[in-house]
């Protein structure tokens, strides 16, 4: 079993330098093991990340 922070869970969702590195990981696991707060921690990490982004002039 190979347990999986928010780091890693956030580099699955968004490109980042270690997300193939971790995909081929995974290839290799049967079981994976999460905290439940990583789904408090993955929602507040992707409202960083929205709020980082710049929107086109036509959305504002």
């Amino acid at each position: 079993m190979i347990y999986l922070d928010t780091s890693v869970i956030a580099a699955l969702y968004w490109r980042e330098a270690l997300s193939d590195a971790i995909e081929q990981l995974l290839l290799n696991e049967t079981e994976v093991g999460l905290s439940q707060l990583v789904e408090v921690e993955r929602a507040e990490y992707s409202l960083t990340i929205c709020q980082s982004l710049e929107l086109p002039d036509k959305l504002l």
